[in-house]
C-alpha cells in the first residue's frame, strides 16, 4: 500500500500545482553542496512562472546554482508544511 494509503504521492508524481502555501522546494547543488529553500510561487524560468503541471523533479533540468552557476546538477526534494500531504 505504501504512501497511497494515506493519500500521499510518490515524488515522481508531485507537480508544482500539488504544492500548498508553506511547502518549500529544497534544492541542493551536487557540484558545490550549496542548499536553498524555494517557495513554489518563486520558481520561474526567464521570469515566467512554470505551469502547474510541471513535475517537481523536472526542476533539476531548469534550475541553476546561485553559488557556482552550475546547471542540471541539483537534487530536488520537498519540505511539506504540516499536514499538507494529506488529500484535501
Amino acid at each position: 500500500m505504501g504512501n497511497s494509503a494515506r493519500g500521499m504521492k510518490a515524488m515522481y508524481e508531485v507537480r508544482l500545482s500539488d504544492l500548498q502555501p508553506g511547502d518549500l522546494v529544497k534544492v541542493m547543488c551536487v557540484a558545490c553542496g550549496h542548499e536553498g529553500l524555494v517557495p513554489p510561487d518563486k520558481i520561474r524560468m526567464k521570469g515566467v512562472p512554470l505551469p502547474g503541471y510541471t513535475p517537481v523533479l523536472d526542476l533539476q533540468y531548469v534550475l541553476r546554482c546561485q553559488e557556482c552557476d552550475t546547471k542540471r546538477r541539483v537534487l530536488i526534494s520537498v519540505l511539506w508544511a504540516s499536514g499538507s500531504r494529506e488529500k484535501r
